[in-house]
């Protein structure tokens, strides 16, 4: 049973392991998500600002009607452009599928999760049917203790009254000499039936010792089986969770391809607008050209508006080489996905290698199980031949029990002449009644102490289901604040999101006023507003973060106090053991009082049988004093049976006690479970803080991308204002020569 139970412990262990490991690849497999949620969000708004600046560029470049090739050119690059921007979704639709490929590896976790607690209901199944029959075995010879206990106690009043018997007894010497021969066999025969009845309690006190191990190794399942529900129950949520994620994801991705679809549709749209107007302008340029070929002012105009296409080819120019370093980002992003899907294909790998290998031990455990059944099934076998022998034993000894009992009635009418007796029976009788009172005291002792560590256990148990309630409603409220948390971020992020089509917007707001030729005061002035906008979302933001900074300090705290809490438990814990083994200590002590006790008093016993011999010279006196033999033998065996009971009592008083110790281990296993149970939701806290923590690093990077947009429109206003100041110089100048120009005509 020993070996069967070091199995059982390793199968356990086993299984802890192989469920960490799942655990950790679960957690690694979802943060891989994660990251690939994020780059694929990255890409997605890469993609828009591509597809915004190429419909910026197409706009500008549909508005050159003096250099048709150029706009070719340009619309060339465009769709070159377009090309890549598909190819880039096509790398998107591929990280998609490798994130299937994830949740099928997290589906494959999840069933070896499943046959995992299979084959521990199996071995559950089996610790019990292991339990049972010890414990029937158990009861078995504890029955047959107490008859032999009894049986003992039958003869050894028989052999007081014989040995009364013989005292009292007018037979000859022979006959009392072959009589005393036959009682020393009877008892040798009865303490080699006692020295049998030892060897017994010795088994039963290690079955018991066996059977509380059974116990320790089922509350260590129990635990087990709690903490792999809890395992459980955290993975399901985990999968609603990531289930409600993929299907934001792919209802986001649905829209994203109708918004692209759409996009296009317009696209096409504008480039045939464009394409009818630059026709138009086509034609209207050359009705100008005719028109104002005759007139310097027509001439003057056409060089301005010359020089403004050159200044918006210029930006057309920049914009391309923009064009070019967005599309090299999105080459090192792409050469960064094939990286990650190789990396991702050889962790799948391993893990299938992993699996098998957890298969293959899965297979060796059962077969030790199998095993150590069969070791068991031999064990019980030679048990049951054990108590069928014990059976037999205790048959011939009822039979000479039997045949004492005929000698016994063949000695009764010699116990009438005892007389001298009496007073060693009353000398017996003083000390047995002055051990039954210390045993009566101790056992009250014990009854006190008992239920003082019980009350003391109760209250430890109250004290700590309140503080299990107290760090629940502490969970619930960090898990209410990360929520809120949660929340907010999301918000801080479509604020970020909307900024930035701010951003666009102003972009094209100006490009498209540069282009009417609008004042620049009027850019500057709308410039200025939005960057007093930015400035005051960036506040915003870093209030947002200052308050997710506090949130995450008081977190911390929160998990300070639990730790403590931790700490204490673990304290009451090694205090409750200290008290167990305490009082087993007692319990094993006031044991070996009362055996020396009754030693004691089979010793003097074996004195009174000595005085018996001595006092066969008093026969004649013995006549006399028949009736007071006779009554102070029916006090004694009442007060042996008193006796009896009150041993009796005492081992219910000790079964009792055994059972406090039980309920104290019990405690015990619930307080361990109680700081496991803690420790997840301490783990929990963490994981739930780091990805707090994550998210303000993600808020951070959205933040300094905004200033970096927010720095790149300074740029381009103060780009744009030097621009409308060349513009003023060479209005200026225009302004100048034409004056010189009538004033020459006016001369002429």
């Amino acid at each position: 049973m020993e070996a069967e139970l070091e199995d059982n412990q390793e199968t356990i262990t086993h299984t802890k392991e192989s469920l960490a490991r799942i655990l950790e690849e679960k957690s690694r497999l979802e943060k891989e998500k994660e990251a690939l949620e994020a780059r694929l969000g990255y890409q997605s708004k890469d993609l828009e600002e591509a597809k915004a600046q190429a419909a910026a560029a197409k706009a500008e470049l549909a508005k050159k009607p003096a250099e048709k090739p150029e706009s070719e050119r340009t619309l060339e690059a465009t769709k070159e452009f377009e090309a890549k921007i598909a190819t880039l979704e096509a790398q998107c639709r591929e990280a998609s599928a490798a994130q299937r490929g994830l949740q099928e590896e997290l589906s494959e976790a999840e069933r070896a999760l499943a046959a995992a607690e299979v084959e521990k209901d199996e071995l559950r199944e089996r610790a019990h049917q292991a339990e049972v029959q010890l414990q029937q075995e158990s009861a078995a010879s504890a029955k047959k203790a107490e008859k032999a206990t009894e049986k003992l106690q039958s003869t050894l009043r028989d052999l007081e009254a014989a040995k009364a018997q013989l005292e009292a007894g007018d037979v000859n010497s022979r006959q009392l000499e072959s009589e005393k021969a036959e009682l020393e066999e009877k008892l040798r025969q009865k303490e080699e039936v006692i020295q049998k009845l030892q060897a017994e309690n010795k088994q039963l006190q290690a079955g018991r010792e066996h059977l509380k191990k059974l116990a320790e190794a089922k509350a260590e399942a129990e635990e087990m089986e709690r903490q792999h529900a809890d395992a459980l129950k955290a993975a399901q949520a985990e999968k609603e969770a990531l289930e409600k994620s993929l299907e934001t994801a792919k209802a986001e991705a649905e829209a994203k391809e109708i918004e692209r679809v759409d996009a296009v549709k317009a696209a096409e749209a504008e480039k045939e607008a464009l394409e009818k107007s630059l026709e138009t302008a086509k034609a209207e340029a050359e009705e100008r050209e005719k028109q104002h070929a005759e007139a310097l002012k027509s001439s003057q105009e056409e060089k301005e508006n010359l020089e403004h296409v050159s200044t918006t080819v210029q930006e057309a120019e920049e914009k391309e080489r923009r064009l070019a370093s967005t599309i090299e980002s999105m080459q090192a992003d792409k050469e960064k996905l094939e990286k990650l899907l190789e990396t991702a294909k050889q962790e799948a790998e391993a893990k299938e290698i992993e699996r098998a290998d957890a298969v293959k031990a899965a297979q060796a455990e059962k077969e030790a199980l199998e095993k150590s059944l069969e070791t068991a099934k031999a064990e019980a076998e030679e048990r049951e031949k054990q108590h069928a022998e014990a059976l037999k034993s205790s048959q011939e000894e009822k039979e000479n029990l039997e045949h004492v009992s005929t000698t016994v009635q063949e000695a009764e009418e010699k116990e009438r002449r005892l007389a001298s007796t009496i007073e060693s029976m009353q000398a017996d009788k003083e000390k047995l009644e002055k051990l039954l009172e210390t045993a009566k005291q101790e056992a009250q002792e014990k009854e006190e102490s008992l239920a003082g560590t019980a009350d003391a256990l109760k209250a430890e148990k109250e004290t700590l289901q309140q503080e299990l309630r107290t760090a629940q409603k502490d969970a619930k409220e960090a898990e209410e604040k990360e929520k809120k948390i949660n929340k907010r971020l999301e918000q801080l992020q479509a604020a970020n999101k909307d900024l930035e089509d701010q951003l666009r917007a102003s972009q094209e707001e100006a490009a498209a006023h540069l282009k009417a030729q609008l004042s620049g005061d009027q850019a500057s002035v709308r410039l200025k507003e939005k960057l007093a906008e930015m400035e005051a979302a960036k506040a915003t933001a870093e209030s947002a973060k200052t308050t997710l900074e506090e949130r995450l300090s008081e977190k911390n705290e929160v998990i300070s106090d639990l730790r403590s809490e931790l700490h204490k438990l673990e304290a009451d814990k090694d205090k409750s053991e200290r008290l167990t083994i305490s009082m087993k200590k007692e319990a094993d002590e006031k044991e070996n009082q009362l055996k020396q006790k009754l030693e004691a008093a089979q010793e003097e016993a074996k004195a009174s049988a000595q005085s018996l011999q001595e006092t066969l010279a008093a026969k004649k006196e013995v006549e006399e004093e028949k009736e007071r033999a006779e009554a102070a033998a029916a006090e004694a065996e009442e007060k042996l049976k008193a006796a009896q009971d009150e041993v009796r009592t005492a081992r219910e008083a000790q079964h009792a006690s055994e059972e406090a110790c039980r309920k104290m281990e019990a405690s015990a296993s619930e307080k361990a479970t109680a700081l496991a149970d803690l420790e997840a939701i301490r783990t929990d806290l963490q994981s739930k803080l780091a990805n707090a923590q994550e998210e303000v690093q993600t808020a951070r990077k959205a933040q300094q991308a905004s200033e970096e947009a927010c720095r790149k429109m300074e740029a381009s206003a103060s780009e744009k204002a030097t621009a409308l100041a060349d513009l003023e110089a060479i209005r200026t100048d225009l302004q100048s020569k034409l004056a010189n120009a009538q004033e020459e005509v006016q001369t002429a």
